[in-house]
């Protein structure tokens, strides 16, 4: 059995270790992979009329959150609709919901849907959510992404 001074001195000897370990020299500087930095530029996402919904999802979140970063999350449904369709997104199969209550006040979230190839991209947003809500859902029976009496149409 060893000595509990053995113990002590090994416990003390392997903290001085990391320790040591953990410090840097006073001359080090940056290393040689520090000293420049690499970045690819960003691509900015373009939409795919050739795609599918799932290949559009990043435009579509672009063009949402472009939005909603410049006008903050009570930015306009109808606004963002037309942008959409401006994109190059189909008018006819835009929807989206109101920006207030039938009594005027600011609803908790707020829905835009673009139609795309038997699909839906549909975006959430508003202070109840926390960022932007994005998905591609298959498009209802009706033929449309939203169910509702406030919806809206391009």
């Amino acid at each position: 059995m060893r000595s509990p001074l053995t113990l002590v001195v090994a416990v003390s000897a392997l903290a001085t270790l990391g320790l040591t370990a953990c410090t840097a020299s006073p001359d080090s500087g940056p290393s040689a992979s520090n000293t420049s930095s690499s970045v690819a530029p960003t691509v900015a996402p373009t939409f795919s009329p050739a795609g599918t919904a799932n290949d559009n999802i990043v435009f579509f979140r672009s063009v949402i959150e472009a939005a909603t970063q410049s006008q903050g999350l009570n930015a306009s449904t109808e606004k963002l609709a037309r942008t959409l369709a401006a994109k190059g997104f189909s008018s006819k199969g835009i929807e989206f919901t109101d920006n207030a209550t039938a009594v005027g006040m600011k609803p908790d979230s707020v829905t835009v849907a673009a139609a795309f190839k038997g699909q839906c991209l549909i975006a959430q947003y508003g202070p109840s959510i926390k960022g932007i809500a994005v998905s591609v859902l298959p498009l209802l029976a009706s033929g449309g992404c939203l169910l509702g009496r406030s919806i809206n149409h391009l």
